[in-house]
């Protein structure tokens, strides 16, 4: 297995409110919109990869583990 295909697993906090300002966002329906996750907030437009990822991370661990899925 190469290192180009290895993948890491990064645990990122969702941007608080009160810290959009600091991330250049004055409005929250961009927040809403691009989601809560700091890549995705300091991306200057919405990256597909980004949200490809993260769902397949999501699919992968959330719901095998919720319907107990092997």
């Amino acid at each position: 297995m190469s290192a180009a295909c290895a993948k890491r697993v990064v645990t990122f906090v969702p941007v608080l409110h009160e810290e959009l300002l600091a991330f250049g966002i004055a409005d929250v329906r961009d927040r809403l919109l691009r989601g809560g996750l700091p890549p995705a907030l300091l991306a200057g437009k919405p990256n597909p990869e980004f949200y490809d990822e993260w769902l397949d991370s999501y699919f992968a661990r959330d719901v095998q583990e919720l319907f107990r899925l092997e």
